[in-house]
């Protein structure tokens, strides 16, 4: 009876020896502690869950690690993913930065903490490294077999640092095996000794370590200086130096033991790893060697060279423990970019260390303007005995040449048309590291081409141009602008220079395409838009120009004209030989049509000469039915002698002010044609001429012919009775001249003429003695325009002429309401310096059909400066001092549109201020013009 009870409760003490074994650490409920400090702890049902190690942490359901065991239960990871954490810090490193000398390591050995993967250590790799398998170490899965895994196999270590051994059994499936039996020894005749031979898991009581092999893994034990056993880890450990840097952890998978290894003297350490428990010397024994150095270095630190001059490279090599210098290492320098050299051209080059351990090595640039060459430097110790060379250390620098460098470029249009001028824009630069001194800057002005103006102002010296630049900072820019005119035709060829007394002289060229349109042909007669009834006869007259620079040859003038017209000559075409040409020459013709068709009929004249490109000009006419044809003569009529007594006859007469006043009021004059006939007077035609001291600023109706000193019109009939005026406006530009006048002749297709005269004195200036007249007048009258006659040269299309020979263009007195118009205002009279003045522009399409090409011309007064501009376009390229510039043509413009554009500027110094502006289309080609005068003051 005792004896069954006595078993009964033994057997009732195995069970619960089996019931906590198989519980574990359980979870256990602890009171909680009151956060606010009112109370020490709070009320419950508060409470502080203390989770054990088996628990598990998905399900939170208790786990026995020995019924796991006896079940063979898959227990999942041995850790679930770590969650989220802050970057632990890294050290920033430069790329291509040399480090003056390598990390020292601790002079005495430094036990490695051991922690689990937290904050401080790189969670990805942790969590990538755990339990990822041994493939890649010592085995393949072509070699089933259990093997011993050792590293690092050969390591390089400054003496008395500590350097990490891991060893391991990696399993025939790939994954290390936990808990194998591992033991280190060092082999006879290496230097140093084991320091700690790894740390197991014994939990917080230190139950695990107590108990040994049953429930956990063994404690490792160090049983000598070159001696020791442990086994593989169960769990992923992380070995650090104390560091917050993650880059001198060690991580240690789960199966894996690690021991620590020291030397305080130079040589060789042979550690030998071996797993007792497997089959096969191969299989269960592993090598290791670690070379222990006594010498430190310090590495050639990053240069800036000033020049172009060479640099020296200098490497030391010191005793670790002592700080002797150490001659006979080899050092290694190798140049990884192809701007520089060593002195003998090589890219690489060894040198031995010398008695106070340095090595020294020159290096020079490659390229004239310097540059950044990167250099590799490896320190090598010698081999000694069995051993052989080590690169012990390496590490890159960079030496960079800064230089003081001069560039210059010119660019300028390619092309320039004969007297045409073309901006060119001289940049001076410095691209260097260093100032340069005493620039001077030369600009050659080229044959055939006349200076206008530069901007800063050059000295000149004949035809050299010279800006001198006192000082010229690293990286920065000058501009110098030059205004040519071109004279000569043919290829001219820019020349720039800069030079400096500390920099090479460069230079630039830029080749210029001068071109001439050497034929010029003028035409003027009837306004187009004029209705002309058939029978009657339209005069024109023609004027061909030589405006190149060379004599031409054979020069023809052919016309090709509609079968509506008809000429003297036969049909179309009709020629005319002018012979040769000289340069500047001009020849003038008259040309007679009959329109004897109506509609619109169109006549084109050509000319053309040897080695010249043709010149073309075209006129049309619009023929109607006569509405007045001449009475038939029956019986009922008079003779024909009654019906050619009836004839037209004009009268011209000339109003204006009784006297002018030098730069005063301008003076409107008058013009008025009547026919006092009985006839019709068909195709007539008016011209007036000015004296010198008068200039035509205005006209209405618009002018065929406006000039300097000629202004023409062209009426296609005036009925008997009938009459026309017309009005110019005129500025006096000298005084103290008794008698200025104005002549005007009329004359009609029949031949009907008439003249007249108007003269007034001009007075000078209040104060003034009056300006001189440049020239006598001519009081002839104004030549007419019969047939084969010579008048004064027109413009081209009958316009306003070439934009580089018409002096001003006449504008209207009234304002053309079928036509285009442009206004500018500047809202505002009178500015100071510094004022910001605003300009509204407003071109307006006042016809009944759409207008096309309209282009916006801007020109400002040497006063204002350009700050922006804004409209629908923006301005064409090659505007360069944005004094005068053109916008691009708006396509089209529709009936009774309007656009504005706002131009921006600053009030630089004080003056008058008159910004003019100028529209044209391909319905009005000659253009409208238009100012705003105001005044600026300091």
């Amino acid at each position: 009876m005792d004896g069954a009870s006595g078993i009964g409760s033994v057997r009732r003490g195995w069970w619960l020896v089996f019931l906590l074994l198989s519980v574990g650490c359980a979870s256990l409920q602890l009171p909680a502690i009151d956060p606010s400090g009112r109370s020490i702890l709070l009320p419950a049902p508060n409470y502080t869950t203390v989770v054990g190690h088996d628990v598990d942490p998905v399900t939170g359901q208790r786990r026995s690690p020995l019924l796991d065991q006896l079940l063979h239960r898959n227990r999942g990871p041995a850790f679930t993913s770590p969650p989220a954490v802050p970057d632990c810090q890294v050290p920033a490193q430069l790329p291509n930065q040399a480090a003056a000398t390598v990390p020292e390591l601790p002079a005495d050995p430094v036990a490695p903490r051991v922690l689990v993967p937290g904050v401080c250590e790189d969670p990805m790799l942790a969590a990538h490294n755990a339990n990822t398998g041994c493939l890649g170490h010592s085995r393949s899965p072509s070699n089933p077999q259990a093997v011993v895994t050792l590293m690092p196999k050969q390591q390089i270590a400054a003496v008395g640092s500590e350097i990490i051994l891991l060893g391991g059994v990696c399993g025939g499936d790939g994954y290390y095996r936990m808990r194998e039996p591992l033991e280190w020894a060092i082999a006879e005749g290496s230097v140093g000794h084991f320091v700690e031979p790894g740390q197991a898991m014994v939990g917080r009581l230190g139950l695990r370590g107590a108990l040994g092999g049953w429930l956990a893994e063994p404690l490792p034990e160090l049983l000598s200086n070159n001696y020791a056993v442990g086994c593989t880890s169960k769990k992923t450990q992380v070995l650090t130096r104390g560091t917050v840097q993650t880059n001198d952890d060690v991580i240690v998978e789960s199966g894996q033991a690690w021991i620590g290894v020291t030397s305080p003297i130079e040589g060789d350490t042979y550690v030998t790893l071996m797993a007792p428990d497997l089959d096969g010397w191969e299989q269960r024994t592993e090598q290791a060697v670690i070379h222990w150095v006594d010498g430190q270095w310090s590495l050639p630190p990053a240069a800036v060279v000033q020049g172009i001059t060479p640099h020296t490279l200098t490497t030391q090599v010191v005793r670790r423990l002592t700080g002797s210098p150490i001659s006979g290492w080899l050092v290694r320098y190798r140049i990884l970019d192809a701007t520089a050299t060593f002195e003998d051209g090589s890219s690489q080059k060894e040198v031995m260390t010398d008695s106070e351990g340095r090595a020294n090595v020159q290096i020079m640039p490659a390229l004239a303007q310097g540059g950044m060459a990167r250099v590799q430097v490896q320190v090598i110790r010698p081999a000694r005995g069995t051993t052989d060379q080590l690169l012990v250390g390496e590490g890159t620098t960079a030496v960079t040449w800064t230089t003081s460098q001069l560039k210059i470029d010119i660019t300028g249009p390619e092309s320039l048309d004969l007297q045409q001028d073309g901006n060119y824009l001289i940049e001076v630069s410095n691209p260097g590291g260093l100032a340069l001194q005493n620039v001077t800057v030369r600009a050659m002005v080229p044959n055939g081409f006349q200076l206008i103006g530069t901007a800063p102002t050059a000295q000149a010296f004949g035809s050299r141009l010279d800006w001198t630049i006192d000082s010229l900072g690293a990286g920065e820019r000058r501009e110098f602008r030059v205004t040519y005119r071109a004279t000569q035709s043919g290829v001219v060829r820019h020349i720039v220079s800069a030079l400096a007394p500390s920099s090479q002289a460069v230079e630039d060229t830029l080749t210029t395409q001068v071109t001439v349109d050497a034929l010029y042909i003028e035409m003027w007669g009837p306004d187009p838009e004029l209705e002309v009834p058939v029978g009657r006869e339209i005069n024109y007259t023609v004027t061909i120009r030589n405006r190149g620079d060379r004599p031409l040859d054979n020069v023809v003038i052919s016309d090709r004209f509609d079968s509506g017209l008809e000429h003297v000559s036969g049909g179309s075409p009709i020629d005319w030989q002018l012979g040769p040409m000289q340069p500047g020459q001009e020849r003038t013709v008259g040309l007679t049509f009959r329109v004897v068709a109506p509609g619109r009929q169109c006549h084109t004249l050509e000319a053309t000469a040897t080695g010249a490109p043709p010149a073309q000009v075209g006129r049309c006419v619009t023929g109607v039915e006569n509405s007045n044809p001449p009475p038939r003569i029956d019986d009922n009529a008079g003779s024909p002698s009654d019906v050619d007594r009836r004839r037209s006859r004009l009268e011209v007469q000339i109003t204006g002010p009784q006297q002018m006043i030098e730069g005063g009021e301008p003076g409107n004059f008058f013009i008025t044609v009547r026919n006092q006939g009985d006839a019709p007077a068909v195709n007539v035609s008016l011209q007036t001429e000015y004296d010198n001291e008068l200039e035509p600023r205005a006209a209405d109706p618009r002018p065929v012919v406006p000039q300097r000193n000629r202004v023409e019109w062209y009426v296609s009939q005036i009925e008997p009775g009938g009459q026309e005026s017309f009005q110019v406006r005129c500025e006096a530009l000298y005084g103290n001249v008794s008698s200025s006048c104005v002549r005007a002749v009329v004359q009609s297709a029949d031949g009907d003429r008439a003249t007249d005269e108007y003269c007034i004195p001009i007075l000078p200036a209040d104060g003034a003695a009056g300006r001189t007249s440049p020239e006598p007048n001519d009081r002839t009258l104004p030549r007419t325009v019969p047939r084969g006659a010579d008048p004064l040269p027109g413009s081209q299309f009958d316009t306003f002429g070439t934009s580089h020979q018409r002096d001003r263009q006449l504008e209207p007195i009234r304002q053309d309401q079928r036509g285009l118009d442009v206004t500018i205002d500047s809202r505002g009279d009178r500015w100071k310096v510094g004022d910001e003045v605003d300009y509204l522009i407003v071109i307006r399409n006042n016809r009944n059909v759409s207008d096309n090409d309209v282009v916006l011309t801007v020109e400002l007064p040497p006063q204002l400066k350009l700050v922006t501009y804004t409209g629908p376009v923006r301005a064409a390229p090659g505007t360069l001092d944005w004094r005068t510039f053109r916008m691009t043509p708006i396509q089209t413009l529709r009936p009774g549109e309007s656009i504005e554009f706002g131009v921006r500027c600053r009030v630089s110094r004080p003056g008058d201020l008159t910004a003019r502006v100028e529209v044209r289309s391909m319905r009005t080609p000659t253009g409208v013009v238009r100012d705003d005068v105001t005044v600026a003051s300091p």
